[in-house]
């Protein structure tokens, strides 16, 4: 939910009952480049933990290196990656749920990531599939 869910919105949300929070997703690629603009986007409070830190791309080596960057800098309780994500802009990089039609290279970027945060939890969002004639949850 770029640009919805927020510090304010998040905090919001905890104060409502959430039990557990997770930020916009942020570009690997972007962040380990140096867009200082993107720590606004990841930056919570300790009263919002559980805080998961949301990630995309489909690099695994830049995919790793962003999640080692998020947890030394932010040390959120969990980093989720983004494979679900539909919108044009994310799948022409190949990344969000455009990963989905290709399960091997998915499961790279993700055992990237957990080799690279060994003592944090990774999560995965994903849709059941590319399309209707493609479902690969089961798989994934």
């Amino acid at each position: 939910m770029a640009r919805f869910t927020d510090i304010v919105f998040r905090q919001f949300c905890k104060e409502q009952g959430a039990d557990v929070m997770v930020t916009e997703f942020v570009q690997a690629d972007a962040l380990i480049r140096g867009d200082d603009r993107l720590w606004e986007t990841v930056d919570f409070t300790e009263s919002q933990r559980p805080m998961g830190i949301q990630i995309f791309g489909s690099n695994p080596d830049s995919m790793a290196e962003a999640a080692r960057v998020l947890v030394d800098r932010m040390q959120p309780d969990f980093i989720d990656i983004n494979f679900g994500c539909p919108a044009e802009r994310v799948i022409c990089m190949d990344a969000g749920s455009s990963m989905l039609r290709n399960p091997a290279k998915l499961g790279k970027v993700t055992g990237a990531v957990i080799r690279a945060v060994p003592e944090t939890p990774v999560t995965v969002k994903i849709r059941t599939g590319w399309d209707d004639a493609t479902i690969v949850a089961k798989e994934v």
